[in-house]
């Protein structure tokens, strides 16, 4: 071979190179080496020659041969390449999930880190309104007495307004009291006694019926007989007068509030309480039973309490092994259900 270059005056200059050292040398080199990782062999031989053979070492390189790169073993290099293929094609399909996984985790996360801020914000504020109303009211009504300057009559009906606000606060921390106590309460740890749903919802109703009145509403009780249940009277007693104060709460014009006993299935008691109020909006069916989660903005709203009733209700009925649903009611309101087990026979 000849390598060189022609000058500006025509002659040449260069060098003879000798083509088989050019080539072994060629070979030789670490980036030809690396076609034996792919699977392929570079060899000397001929041109024209279907069958190349590389030739011994140190033999001339003949006037027609050629450098060839062909593969050992074609198939299996192809089917390498392929299985290569597919499992690059796997890892980054794996990797994009992962990821889209991770987005969707964080963003999950990220909602319900807003939804939680969001109800104890609620929180804060229904129970700063609810906790300064009626204690405004009783320094109000105590400076009034402690100036002496009203009759009996007066200050009996401010001594039982006194009672009245501090019933009402007792009731809120009662609440928020029950509701840390049942946050991880089961079966187990409530009272195992046999008592008669039907007589625990009519005493509820008995004891309601003067605050329903007294806004213009009635309660009327209905049972198809005897229900017993095991656990504790007096928690389920308070999960009614939470249904009951709900319904009242949220119905605008006077009706009855209507409370029925009887069976969901068998070996289900059920207990219903009905009423021809507002109704829950589609928006807010899936958040009732949280604690401290009220429709509407707490700033804006026009109904008291701090919506620990519904919750409560909810986890009272749990831990006696049943639940509390929800149902909209035909020609408008709601229906609020507790669903208890039936004590078997002792």
């Amino acid at each position: 071979l000849l390598a060189g270059s022609a000058a500006a005056d025509g002659a040449v200059r260069g060098a003879a190179l000798e083509a088989d050292v050019v080539a072994r040398r060629a070979l030789d080199a670490p980036e030809v080496r690396a076609f034996a990782d792919l699977g392929l062999h570079v060899r000397l031989g001929r041109l024209g020659d279907d069958a190349l053979v590389a030739g011994p070492a140190g033999a001339p390189w003949p006037a027609d041969a050629a450098l060839s790169v062909v593969a050992a073993d074609l198939e299996g290099f192809r089917a390498a390449e392929r299985r290569k293929l597919a499992i690059g094609g796997a890892l980054a399909a794996a990797a994009v999930l992962l990821a889209v996984g991770a987005v969707v985790a964080g963003r999950a996360a990220w909602r319900r880190e807003s939804e939680a801020l969001e109800r104890r914000r609620n929180f804060t504020a229904a129970v700063t309104h609810e906790l300064k109303t009626p204690l405004a009211a009783v320094k109000l009504l105590a400076e009034l007495l402690r100036r002496g300057d009203v009759d009996d009559a007066t200050a009996r009906d401010f001594a039982g307004r006194i009672v009245g606000e501090s019933d009402r606060l007792s009731r809120l921390v009662g609440s928020v009291l029950e509701l840390a106590k049942l946050e991880h309460a089961d079966a187990r740890g409530m009272r195992a006694e046999v008592f008669d749903l039907a007589a625990t919802a009519a005493d509820a109703a008995e004891t309601f019926a003067p605050v329903a009145r007294a806004k213009g509403f009635d309660v009327a009780v209905s049972a198809d007989g005897p229900r017993p249940v095991r656990g504790d009277p007096e928690s389920l007693r308070g999960a009614v007068l939470n249904l009951l104060d709900n319904a009242l709460k949220y119905s605008d014009l006077p009706h009855v509030l209507e409370v029925e006993v009887g069976a969901a299935a068998p070996g289900v008691a059920r207990l219903a309480v009905s009423d021809r109020g507002r109704g829950v909006s589609a928006d807010d069916v899936a958040r009732i039973f949280e604690p401290y989660a009220r429709a509407g903005d707490e700033l804006t709203r026009d109904r008291p309490g701090v919506g620990l009733g519904l919750a409560l209700a909810a986890r009272i009925a749990r831990a006696h092994g049943g639940a509390c649903r929800y149902a909209p009611r035909p020609g408008g309101g709601s229906v609020f259900t507790l669903e208890i087990p039936e004590a078997g026979p002792t």
